[in-house]
């Protein structure tokens, strides 16, 4: 067993079949002036989103959630406060992804789209116009209200 690599083999065969829930982080991000920046998604689902995206294999989680906001924002993020877990099934149209959600205390550098953006939203967090948008995944919409609250606390 040991000459032909048996247990390599049979471990590289089950992790490229094992069907289970991918893991995501997301990222609630204010500029200096209060505004929350948000990405208007360039492909699948389309619509305005927190920038974040699929952790890499040996990636840590807020290693991957600081590069994705780099990846799609140009933006250095910093100090990164633990919003929660979002695990419901039906979160992601493109199938079972489960949410590791922050907010980044600190953010610097000037937003550009890049990656998976096409285009930069800089909203005031009001009410009015955070339940105006048709975000590309709804609970986006509870991971910044509950930033919100935090940031008022």
């Amino acid at each position: 067993m040991e000459s032909i690599h048996a247990c390599e083999r049979v471990k590289e065969i089950f992790q490229q079949e094992r069907k289970v829930p991918g893991l995501v982080t997301d990222t609630v991000m204010f500029d200096e002036e209060g505004k929350l920046i948000l990405i208007e998604r360039k492909n699948y689902p389309k619509g305005p989103a927190l920038a974040g995206g699929f952790l890499d294999i040996g990636e840590r989680v807020e290693e991957s959630n600081k590069r994705e906001v780099l990846e799609e924002t140009t933006l250095e993020v910093d100090d990164l406060v633990p919003l929660g877990i979002r695990d419901h099934p039906d979160r992601d149209p493109r199938g079972h992804n489960i949410s590791i959600a922050y907010r980044a205390k600190t953010v610097k550098g000037t937003p550009k789209a890049k990656d998976d953006a096409k285009a930069i939203i800089k909203i005031d967090p009001d009410l009015d116009k955070i339940n105006a948008l048709d975000f590309a995944f709804p609970d986006h919409k509870e991971m910044i209200l509950k930033a919100l609250e935090m940031r008022a606390s």
